[in-house]
């Protein structure tokens, strides 16, 4: 969910951003 973190669906957006 973070920014480059990859997760299962490939999310670029999350807590990282």
């Amino acid at each position: 969910g973070g920014e480059t973190s990859g997760e299962t669906k490939g999310m670029w957006f999350g807590p990282r951003l």
